[in-house]
């Protein structure tokens, strides 16, 4: 065999390989069989030795270099069939596997939707059950479909033994809905509505709003239903008004009257009794400008000064007189402004007093004084006249009293001088 093939090297070594008891590969080339040749051909050999007792032998598998050719390229296509196959099946499991990841996804979606849903309703719960006012559902017939607890402890049952009930009946003690009732006005029109109404078995009253529901083509289906306990607020209203009344009460026997003046808005608002000493109607729309035309003509100047005098932070407390239908009437006004920080007036609050008694009263004072002072002087002018004239007879009196005197020293000596005469 060595002298047979010493001329291919590639064989003579795969055969020492093979003798050696090894196993391996290898690839060689010839060009004849024996003496006849064949042309240049190439082999591909696998070998591998096979234990027989003390000996071995090694079985060789040659293929020429074509079929090797031929097998791989079968092989790949035959690979090629299989990976296609494992692609196709791979493509087809991974499209399962994705749909069943998918469905486990959305399985793990709705279970976190429906424990959403579950929270939700929960909290829904809750927050219908904490509001301290009463509330409930109502649907189209005046039942209750629900209810929160402060609406059925004031019915005096637990929420879900108000269900069912008709609020016209539990909630007003009537046959049928009141007049005022504002799911009736819900019901003719589908509008939100209030009223305010009085309930003796709430006891008190309510500030009651209906608000419409609709299923989800759009049909009316009822209202929420919401009442506002505001017996404090009325109760305090009430106060307000009797404080308002007494104050009316009270500036109409004073004759004073209060007033507020937006400075930036020029908008002039009058109490009653206000609107009574200028003789305008009542809540009639008011300016600064309207409030001068009252003003008399002769004092119009003077006021809107001071006015100007107090919007640069003076004191404004001052008298004049208004014209009320062709009337003079004395006014006392007194204010005090309010100011931004940059020092821009914002507002005026103030008062006005009809002292129109008390400048008559003064007028005829001082003209009874004036009197007084004409008497006091006539009086004194007849008394100086008076003690001049006594002053004068005084005088005469005197100077008459001295002649007297005079006459009858006179007398005495004549009388003297004569009885001498008559003794001789």
């Amino acid at each position: 065999m060595f002298e047979n093939y010493k001329a291919y090297p590639s064989i003579i070594a795969m055969v020492n390989d093979m003798l050696k008891g090894h196993e391996g590969a290898a690839e060689y080339t010839f060009d004849r069989i024996g003496d006849r040749p064949v042309g240049q051909i190439k082999k591909y050999a696998v070998y591998k030795p096979i234990q027989l007792g003390n000996t071995f032998w090694s079985i060789v598998v040659a293929s020429a270099e074509q079929d090797v050719l031929s097998g791989l390229i079968s092989f790949r296509n035959r690979l090629i069939l299989i990976v296609g196959i494992i692609f196709l099946f791979g493509i087809v499991f991974s499209l399962l596997g994705a749909r069943a990841w998918l469905i486990v996804k959305e399985e793990g979606k709705r279970k976190q939707a429906e424990e959403k849903i579950k929270e939700a309703k929960e909290e829904w719960e809750r927050t219908f059950d904490s509001i301290v006012d009463p509330l409930m559902i109502l649907d189209t017939n005046y039942r209750i479909v629900k209810a929160n607890k402060a609406m059925a402890e004031a019915l005096g049952k637990t929420p879900e033994e108000t269900v069912g009930l008709t609020c016209y009946e539990h909630v007003h003690g009537m046959n049928n809905p009141k007049p005022e009732c504002p799911h009736k006005k819900l019901l003719a029109d589908g509008k939100p509505h209030m009223t305010e109404i009085y309930e003796d078995l709430l006891g008190g009253w309510f500030l009651v709003s209906v608000s419409p529901l609709h299923d989800s083509r759009g049909n009316l289906t009822g209202s929420v239903h919401y009442a506002r306990n505001i017996t404090e607020l009325k109760q305090a209203e009430e106060e307000i008004r009797k404080r308002e009344d007494e104050m009316k009460q009270a500036q109409e026997v004073a004759h004073i009257g209060s007033w507020h003046l937006d400075v930036p808005g020029n908008e002039l608002k009058w109490s009653d009794e206000v609107y009574r000493i200028f003789g305008i109607p009542f809540n009639m729309p008011l300016t600064y400008e309207a409030f001068l035309d009252r003003v008399h003509p002769e004092d119009r100047a003077y006021v809107n000064s001071c006015w100007k005098a107090a919007l640069a932070r003076q004191p404004y407390d001052i008298e004049h007189r208004i014209m009320v239908e062709g009337e003079v009437k004395w006014v006392h006004e007194k204010a005090d402004l309010v100011f931004s920080q940059e020092g821009e007036p914002l507002s005026g609050v103030g008062i006005v007093q009809d002292i129109s008694e008390r400048k008559k009263a003064e007028d005829e004072l001082k003209k009874y004084r004036e009197h007084l002072e004409g008497l006091v002087k006539e009086r004194t002018a007849e008394l100086e006249a008076k003690i001049t004239e006594i002053q004068r007879l005084n005088k005469l009196f005197i100077g008459r009293e001295l002649d007297m005197i005079e006459i009858k020293k006179r007398i005495k000596e004549l009388e003297k001088q004569t009885g001498s005469s008559s003794k001789d």
